[in-house]
């Protein structure tokens, strides 16, 4: 762990000599944590009117995670600073997210409890891959859709929209198995391959 630390501050001290913290594509997702604690606020208030501004910047938030991966690309700003908070902003805003609409709207606790345990599960896999491949490793593309379709959960229960939010619950589930086991597959295959560095 302690080797994982020093390697994780070793690439973003790398990344700050290089220039490439404060990026176009670092501040979308460093926007994407702040806006959580408005999105809390308004859905906490549980108001019609709360629940507009709580949607709105929700949407502002998924555009966010949208735009950081476009411009990071578009403009080669792709860093290891990128790698850490983009994946950290989406969990933050999840795990937020999903706690207030789980005790304001009814959203069901096993759901909660699955997007927790999906996201510490990765916490947990991803420093003994980064030991290994001495790399932090980026979120795949079913990890992305995964993510884009709880957005869409989100939105839906925001709005009370009964019985569409509980379908795309279960359509989030398919593709939460679906990037949890290409995690898992990624992860034993590296394994395999990779000596350790110790």
């Amino acid at each position: 762990m302690v080797c994982c630390v020093w390697l994780i501050g070793h690439k973003l001290e790398r990344d700050v000599l290089k220039g490439q913290v404060f990026t176009i594509a670092n501040f979308f997702s460093f926007l994407r944590i702040l806006v959580v604690w408005p999105i809390v606020v308004q859905l906490q208030r549980n108001t019609p009117q709360s629940s507009l501004y709580a949607l709105y910047l929700m949407l502002f938030g998924i555009a966010t995670d949208f735009l950081d991966g476009f411009f990071a690309r578009k403009f080669h700003q792709r860093s290891d600073v990128g790698r850490v908070i983009d994946p950290l902003a989406d969990k933050i805003a999840v795990a937020a997210v999903a706690y207030v609409l789980m005790q304001t709207r009814g959203m069901p606790v096993w759901f909660f409890a699955l997007l927790i345990g999906r996201d510490l599960a990765i916490l947990c896999l991803a420093p003994i891959m980064m030991k290994r491949i001495r790399a932090i490793p980026e979120s795949n593309w079913y990890g992305k859709i995964a993510v884009t379709v709880i957005a869409l959960v989100f939105v839906l229960y925001t709005l009370n929209a009964s019985p569409w939010n509980l379908w795309a619950l279960y359509l989030s589930l398919i593709f939460i198995v679906l990037s949890s086991w290409s995690y898992l597959v990624r992860f034993i295959r590296l394994i395999k391959e990779t000596p350790s560095a110790e």
